[in-house]
C-alpha cells in the first residue's frame, strides 16, 4: 500500500468588501455597543458577523426565515388554544345528565339546618381533572388563549440565536436590500470560490467544500445554479475537461452533490462512490 502523501494546507485571508466593512462597523458601533451585554451574547454576535463576512444578503434571509417560523408558531398556538377551548367547554344539559348519573340518593333524615352541613358524598364529580377542586365547583372554566389574555406566548423556537434588538438594524441603515440577492460580488469569499471551481474544471480536478453553516451551503448552491441558469458560468470563455458533446452546468446530483444532516447514511455511500469514480469527470 502506497504511503499517503503529506497533507498541504494553505490558509488564505480574504479581505472584506466595502459593503461588508460598513456592515461590520455598523453592527459593532450600533447594536452591539452595550459592553455589558457583549460577554453574554458571544454566540449571537458571532453568527451575525459570520453572515456579514459570508454574504450580506444572508442577514435578510435569516430574518425572513425567523419571521416565517414565528408565524408558524403563533398559528400552532392558536390552533392549540382553539382545541383546548373546545375540549374544556361542557353544555349545561350534559353536566346535569352526568351529575344525575353519579348522584346518590339522600337518606331520609331530619331536615338539615344549613347547606354547610351537607355531606360531600352527595355529589361525586368523576373527572381526572378534579383534584384540588372543591365539590361545589361544578363547571369547568374554559381556557382562554394567551393572545386574548394579552400575554406573550411562551415560544420554544429552534432558532433563537438572534436577539430581538438585532432585528432590522441592517435595513434601517440601508446597507442591505432585496437587490443584493444575486450580487455575488458583495462577497470576496464567493468570488474566490468561483475562481477555484473554474480552475478545477480546467485541469480536471474535483473539489470538496466544507462548511459548518447550512446557510453558507445553501448560498453556494444558489450561486452556482443562478450563474448556470443565466448563462454566466462559461461567459468568461474558460474550458472544462469534459467529454465531446457533453454539456456541463450546475445541476444537483449531476454536477455537484451535497451531504448534510438530512442525508441518510445509505445515500451518503452512494454520493461518495459517485464522487470518487475516476471516470466520472462531471461530479
Amino acid at each position: 500500500m502506497e504511503a499517503i502523501p503529506p497533507k498541504q494546507e494553505y490558509v488564505i485571508n480574504v479581505r472584506l468588501t466595502p459593503r461588508q466593512c460598513q456592515l461590520y462597523r455598523a453592527f459593532l458601533e450600533g447594536v452591539a455597543s452595550d459592553g455589558g451585554r457583549l460577554s453574554k451574547r458571544l454566540l449571537p454576535d458571532y453568527h451575525v458577523l459570520a453572515r456579514v463576512w459570508t454574504h450580506p444578503y444572508l442577514l435578510m434571509l435569516h430574518e425572513q426565515k425567523q419571521e416565517r417560523e414565528r408565524l408558524l408558531r403563533d398559528e400552532a398556538l392558536e390552533d392549540e388554544d382553539f382545541i383546548d377551548d373546545g375540549d374544556g367547554t361542557t353544555s349545561e344539559s350534559e353536566e346535569d345528565e352526568e351529575e344525575e348519573l353519579v348522584k346518590k340518593p339522600s337518606k331520609n333524615k331530619s331536615q338539615r339546618k344549613a347547606k354547610d352541613d351537607e355531606s360531600d358524598s352527595d355529589v361525586i364529580l368523576l373527572s381526572s381533572d378534579d383534584e384540588g377542586r372543591s365539590a361545589g365547583d361544578e363547571k369547568i372554566a374554559p381556557r382562554k388563549s394567551r393572545r386574548l389574555e394579552g400575554e406573550e406566548p411562551e415560544l420554544e423556537g429552534r432558532d433563537v440565536e438572534t436577539p430581538p434588538e438585532y432585528t432590522g438594524w441592517f435595513t434601517q441603515s440601508n446597507l442591505v436590500s432585496s437587490a443584493d440577492r444575486d450580487d455575488f460580488t458583495l462577497s470576496n469569499k464567493l468570488v474566490l470560490l468561483i475562481q477555484i471551481l473554474k480552475k478545477c474544471e480546467e485541469i480536471g480536478d474535483k473539489l470538496l467544500v466544507f462548511s459548518q453553516s447550512l446557510e453558507s451551503l445553501n448560498l453556494i448552491k444558489r450561486t452556482l445554479e443562478y450563474l448556470d441558469e443565466t448563462k454566466q458560468w462559461f461567459a468568461d470563455g474558460h474550458e472544462a475537461v469534459k467529454a465531446s458533446g457533453e454539456k456541463w452546468g450546475w445541476k444537483e446530483g449531476r454536477d455537484y452533490m451535497v451531504i448534510d444532516g438530512s442525508v441518510q447514511s445509505g445515500k451518503r455511500d452512494t454520493v461518495q462512490v459517485k464522487f470518487n469514480n475516476p471516470s466520472n469527470l462531471r461530479a
